[in-house]
């Protein structure tokens, strides 16, 4: 009975050793991760395409176009050309990407 309380003892330490390293890697992956983001300057963002189109467009864009390559082509015709978010709506339902591109072959 006393080796298996000492074994348990024994197996309870190895245990809280190793919660305790993975704890202490896991607070420092996380501030490793953090540091670069928190330096980031805001304006790195605001001079992006992503920023240059209202939020109602980008839902626009969620919800009609699945493809990322077609989205940005039509976030880039949005910010050209000034469209409407029903506009915007009207282009992709019509495939105006398409169109555009069959015509320029």
């Amino acid at each position: 009975m006393v080796e298996s309380e000492s074994a348990f003892k024994h197996q309870t330490q190895i245990v809280q050793h190793v919660v305790a390293l993975l704890q202490h890697v896991e607070n420092h992956l996380e501030s490793f991760a953090q540091q670069p983001v928190a330096q980031m300057d805001d304006s790195i963002f605001l001079h992006t395409i992503l920023s240059r189109i209202s939020w109602s467009h980008h839902i626009i864009l969620i919800d009609k176009e699945p493809d990322l390559g077609k989205r940005f082509w039509y976030m880039l015709n949005t910010i050209e050309h000034g469209i409407s978010r029903n506009i915007l709506a009207m282009h992709i339902e019509s495939d105006l990407f398409g169109r555009q591109i069959a015509g320029k072959k």
